[in-house]
Order: structure tokens, then C-alpha cells, then sequence
């Protein structure tokens, strides 16, 4: 017989079923991507974005790209005759580039314009040119527009936040002018990597601390950059920039003090015999005065373009021209024939800036008044310190030369990516939506112009 089960257990009640919960609207849901996919997703649109000017954008269209190329071939072998000092080519200020009818002939067959430019650039080039063409020189253009892209989200991404540092890879990645850059022959492009990598090395200097190994990377940087391109000397003084921000941050003068003459001691080594032939041959470490001769006889000067302006009683003065031309440029210029964006675009853009502008001040101050050092605020004071030089310099160039050009200023690419995309974005509370779209502006106004240009503008506007 059998025991007969309580009826407490029998009634005992079971547990429910778990519940479905509503999957949300499609419009609620959010797309979520790592950091490396959109560091990835950056560089496929880049790349993109420069093979469409690569394939639709002659040769020769760049700035001074048949110079740069005649420099290159004098250095293959393949250039037209010219004499040579200290293994390389020597400027000759008595040549003229002007055509029969008094225009400038940019294509003339003399190797003599782009000579004065410190040699690094070419010299990488020539053997690639001499064993795979033009076509090889232009491909290692697009490749190191890839490295930059990759080094501002580096150097970015070394003390500030992911979204801030992909935004500032984004503006790189996306700028137009950038990407047309980066498929033309010329020492823009290994300039701005190189300046990039300088300045990667100093942030995680402000983060790390002060050593001597990381004084000789830096130093190594700026030699190699200023055997690239000659603004680049505006990289040594901040280095005593960089040692004051070092050592308010550690307090460890001493160590900061043996990192600035390493930089020192390295950049000299590397560059030093450069300056140093500019002496023996022209008489001056920066060879100025052979480069005016050479320069202002055979261009236009800004007396000549001011005498211009009051000749025909126009209201622009020349600094508003040299403003309303590097704002133009910044975005994308071909030439004078192929202007590209509706004259709408420029105070957008502005306007961006200014916004980045208030926004990064904002923000920087917001975080100085914390307790305890901060890598983030020591590299923006940095990099706001590099940008007010660079701007002080082209302004000076500008008062002696007219070339009112956008790319005088991508060497700080960087700095300007987190202006425009992080600046916009911080005026607003973290964890906000406004704050996210915020980030985001920058980046679909230059994507939008992109788009504008590579599927509407630039098909058919050299070949149609």
C-alpha cells in the first residue's frame, strides 16, 4: 500500500513562464561598432575617396606637380641638364618659366623651381620612379594618406576618448582637399605624416613622462621633417613648448631638460648638413635670398595684387582675399578654372570652426580646473600653442609671397580633426544626445561634400 501524497505538495504552485519582452521599433534601435571597425570603415572611405580623384584627376593638376616630378626625374637620371653642389641639384635664379606671350609656363622643361626644397621626399621618390614610373609615385601618395589617417587617430586616441579620437581620424579621412592631396606628387604628403608622428610621440611624452628615449624618437621625427619641408622648422620651438608643459605636469626638470637636447641633438644630426649646404652654396642657411630672386620676379607679389585691387576700386583688401582663398582651398581647390563647391559652403565651414573653437576652449577649461595633472589638457595646450605658430608663419609667408593656400596649414591636420569634430561636440553635457550628434556634424558635412564631389562634380570635369 502506498503512502498518499500531502495535498500541500500536490497544490504547490508552479513558476510562471519567462515573459517575451517587445523587441523595440526598428527607428529605437541603435547600431553599435567597435572601435577598430570604424577605424577601419575611416580608412576604406579614404581610400575610396582618394582613388576617385586618382582616377579622375590628371597628372599635373596638383601644386607645382610638374616641378615636383622634374626634380624627382633630375634625380633618376631622367631630367634636363643642371648643374650640381653637394650631390644635388642647385637653384638657378637667372631661369625663366615664362611662355612666349608673358604667361607662366609651369610645365617647362627646367628643374630649377623646386630645387630649394630639402631633399628627403625626392630622394625616396627617384628609385621608385626610376624602376616603376609615375604611376608607383602616386599609389605611395594614397598610401600615405592611409598612414595619416591612422596616425591622427594614434595620436589622438594616446590621451583622449575614443569617440573623440575617431571624430578627429573622420575629418582627416573625409576632408576633400586632403584626399586630392594625397594622389599628387609633392612633400605635403610625408610632411603631414611626419609632423603627425612628431606629435604622437610628445603626447605620449605629456602622458608617460619625460625620458630620453622618447626625446630621441621626437628628435628623429623632426630631423626627418625638416628635410622634408622647410616650415617644419616651426616644430623646434615647441619643443621648449613641450618642456614647459612637461615639466609643470611632473616637476621633473631634469629629466625634461635631458629630453630636449636629445630631440635637439637628434633633429641637428639628421638635418644639420642640409642648412649647412644652404650656406656653402647660397650664401645663407635657408637659402632666402636666392629663392626671392628666383620667386618674386617671375610671380605675383601681393603689392602687385594690392596695387590691383585699388586699380579697380575693389572693396577686398588683400588680407580678406588671402582669407577668402585659404578658406576656400582648405576644403577642396583644383584650380582657377575647376572651382568645385557652391560659395555656400565656405561660411558653413566657418562656422564649424568657431563653434570647435568655443567648444574645445570649453571644455579644455573645464578640465585644467580638476584636481591632479591631465595628459588631455597638457596635449591640447600643445597642439593649440603649434597652431597659433603655424597660423603666426603662414601669415608672415603670406606678407611676402601670394600663395594663400589651405595645405600651408594640414601639417596640424590633427588638431584641426578634433576642432571641428570633438569641439562641437563638448559644448554640450557628456552622455547626451546632442552631445553624440554633436561629434558627428563635422564628419557627415565633409562626408556629404565628398559624396558631392566624387559621384556629381568630379566625373567628366577633365574629360568630358
Amino acid at each position: 500500500m502506498t503512502a498518499e501524497m500531502p495535498k500541500a505538495a500536490r497544490r504547490q504552485p508552479q513558476p510562471p513562464l519567462p515573459r517575451e519582452r517587445p523587441r523595440p521599433p526598428a527607428a529605437a534601435r541603435q547600431i553599435h561598432l567597435s572601435e577598430p571597425t570604424v577605424l577601419a570603415l575611416l580608412l576604406a572611405a579614404h581610400l575610396l575617396l582618394s582613388l576617385a580623384f586618382l582616377a579622375y584627376v590628371p597628372l599635373g593638376v596638383g601644386p607645382d606637380e610638374g616641378n615636383h616630378l622634374l626634380f624627382i626625374q633630375t634625380l633618376a637620371g631622367d631630367g634636363p641638364p643642371s648643374v650640381w653642389r653637394w650631390g644635388l641639384p642647385v637653384l638657378d635664379t637667372g631661369a625663366d618659366d615664362r611662355a612666349a606671350d608673358g604667361e607662366l609656363a609651369f610645365e617647362a622643361r627646367h628643374a630649377n623651381f623646386e630645387v630649394h626644397q630639402p631633399p628627403l621626399y625626392y630622394v625616396l621618390s627617384a628609385p621608385l620612379y626610376r624602376l616603376f614610373g609615375v604611376a608607383a609615385l602616386r599609389l605611395a601618395a594614397v598610401l600615405l594618406g592611409l598612414v595619416l589617417v591612422w596616425l591622427t587617430w594614434r595620436l589622438t586616441r594616446t590621451v583622449f576618448a575614443p569617440d573623440l579620437a575617431l571624430g578627429a581620424a573622420a575629418v582627416v579621412a573625409l576632408l576633400p582637399m586632403q584626399a586630392f592631396l594625397d594622389t599628387r606628387l609633392g612633400n605635403d604628403g610625408l610632411t603631414a605624416v611626419l609632423w603627425t608622428l612628431v606629435c604622437w610621440r610628445w603626447a605620449v611624452t605629456l602622458r608617460d613622462g619625460p625620458s630620453a628615449r622618447a626625446g630621441l624618437l621626437a628628435g628623429a621625427g623632426i630631423g626627418l621633417a625638416l628635410l622634408t619641408k622647410q616650415n617644419s622648422l616651426v616644430l623646434l620651438p615647441l619643443t621648449v613648448v613641450l618642456a614647459a608643459l612637461s615639466g609643470w605636469q611632473t616637476g621633473r626638470w631634469r629629466a625634461v631638460a635631458g629630453q630636449w637636447l636629445a630631440t635637439l641633438a637628434a633633429a641637428a644630426l639628421l638635418a644639420g648638413w642640409w642648412y649647412l649646404r644652404n650656406r656653402v652654396v647660397y650664401g645663407d642657411p635657408m637659402a632666402q635670398g636666392a629663392f626671392d630672386q628666383r620667386f618674386l620676379g617671375h610671380r605675383m607679389t601681393p603689392a602687385a595684387l594690392a596695387a590691383g585691387f585699388a586699380a579697380m576700386g575693389r572693396p577686398l583688401s588683400y588680407g580678406g582675399y588671402c582669407l577668402e582663398w585659404t578658406a576656400r582651398s582648405f576644403v577642396l581647390f583644383l584650380s582657377d578654372t575647376k572651382k568645385l563647391l557652391p560659395q555656400g559652403v565656405y561660411p558653413v565651414q566657418m562656422a564649424l570652426l568657431g563653434v570647435g573653437l568655443a567648444g574645445a576652449a570649453r571644455a579644455v577649461a573645464r578640465r585644467a580646473r580638476r584636481a591632479g595633472p591631465d595628459p588631455a589638457v597638457t596635449t591640447s595646450l600643445l597642439l593649440a600653442a603649434a597652431l597659433v605658430l603655424l597660423i603666426l608663419v603662414y601669415g608672415q609667408f603670406l606678407r611676402h609671397y601670394f600663395q594663400a593656400q589651405g595645405r600651408y596649414l594640414f601639417p596640424l591636420l590633427p588638431a584641426w580633426g578634433l576642432l571641428l569634430a570633438g569641439g562641437p561636440s563638448r559644448l554640450f553635457r557628456a552622455g547626451s544626445a546632442a552631445r553624440r550628434y554633436g561629434l558627428l556634424a563635422a564628419p557627415l558635412w565633409l562626408g556629404i561634400m565628398a559624396l558631392m564631389v566624387t559621384v556629381v562634380y568630379l566625373p567628366g570635369l577633365f574629360h568630358g
